[in-house]
């Protein structure tokens, strides 16, 4: 199914046909990434924005839990 990326504006083709080829499949997307795609864009995103996305998802529990540790 070809779609635009809610977020790039880009178009991408989404595999909800075959799951283990869309672009969500790909990739080991960190806790909570899912939930705040779907309350804030409503709709797969393409590779390289998921990607992203993760990345700093990933980079913000990174800087929590470093924060956390030196609070203690």
């Amino acid at each position: 199914m070809d779609k635009i990326c809610p977020c790039c504006s880009i178009n991408f083709t989404c595999r909800v046909d075959k799951i283990e080829l869309c672009n969500c499949s790909r990739i080991n997307l960190a806790e909570g990434v899912r939930q705040y795609i779907k309350t804030t864009y409503g709709n797969c995103l393409c590779f390289d924005c998921l990607k992203d996305l993760n990345d700093q998802f990933e980079k913000s529990h990174e800087e929590k839990a470093k924060n956390k540790a030196i609070s203690k």
